[in-house]
């Protein structure tokens, strides 16, 4: 998925550690809707996933995917301010960052930037690779 979410390998993965809880946030502000599920994979066969020919339900047209992405084991978070105040939301899940993996094409002084940072941090980092042994396939490797 690096170059359809990491600039063309320039950017960086992050490795998330969740407690169960976390897959399970909503929120109870009425002029908000905020949730964070795991994405449902579907056929492609959108018939399928329709109420009735007019309409489709919240989590299926926000939580539903095709088929084909289903490689990448998604999850989803949805903040919506129904007023338009333009806030954010954050999830207090401290430690959560397990590891850090750097695209093929990521500058070191981005690099030695997000190391540094996680300094004190319980994090491990790694440096995509390709992969002599397997074309086309990239592996990570521990630095």
């Amino acid at each position: 998925m690096w170059a359809h979410y990491a600039d063309s390998h320039k950017g960086i993965c992050i490795k998330y550690r969740f407690d169960n809880f976390v897959t399970k946030v909503g929120c109870t502000d009425k002029n908000v809707v905020a949730y964070f599920y795991d994405i449902e994979y579907y056929d492609g066969d959108v018939e399928k996933i329709k109420k009735d020919d007019r309409t489709i339900s919240f989590k299926k047209a926000f939580f539903y995917k095709g088929k084909q992405w289903e490689y990448e084991n998604e999850l989803r978070f949805l903040y919506y301010d129904v007023n338009g105040k333009g806030d954010y939301a954050t999830i207090d899940v401290p430690d959560s960052i397990e590891a850090i993996y750097f695209g093929l094409k990521c500058s070191e002084k981005d690099e030695k930037a997000i190391r540094k940072i996680m300094k004190d941090k319980n994090v491990q980092f790694y440096k995509m690779q390709m992969d002599e042994k397997h074309f086309g396939q990239l592996k990570a490797v521990k630095i």
